[in-house]
């Protein structure tokens, strides 16, 4: 009971992470899905994978794979499953991190993502000794 409360909160500190671009305020990701859906609506739902305008559909579609996943495996009783799921996500995070350094302000990131990072790790920790015992 305790490991998916942990998985809980794994997912919604990753969504509390700050993201500020082109130096703006910071906005949580969760603010930065909702409002990249609104726009798809807007425009009939005409999706582009390209990077032109800030269209961000592919970090959107990147970010919705991972959330369903991590919801999937959190169902599922199988730990190896939630290792998988906790790595692909921090897999995500760091993608982020790193190749969207041109855009986002990386310290606020960073800096907003530490929860979400300790919990990661004490996560991975738990789940990887339960593995072991197995």
């Amino acid at each position: 009971m305790k490991l998916k409360i942990l998985h809980i909160f794994i997912i919604v500190f990753f969504l509390l992470i700050g993201i500020s671009y082109n130096n703006s305020q910071a906005y949580p990701i969760v603010l930065f899905i909702s409002e990249t859906i609104k726009k798809n609506v807007e425009n009939d739902f005409a999706f582009s994978i390209s990077f032109e305008g800030l269209n961000f559909n592919l970090l959107l579609l990147e970010l919705l794979i991972v959330l369903i996943f991590m919801l999937w495996s959190l169902v599922v009783k199988n730990n190896i499953l939630k290792l998988i799921s906790v790595v692909c996500m921090f897999c995500l995070w760091l993608k982020n991190f790193v190749f969207l350094d041109w855009i986002i302000n990386s310290s606020i990131y960073f800096w907003s993502s530490l929860p979400y990072l300790i919990l990661t790790i004490i996560y991975i920790f738990i789940l990887v000794k339960r593995i072991k015992k197995t």
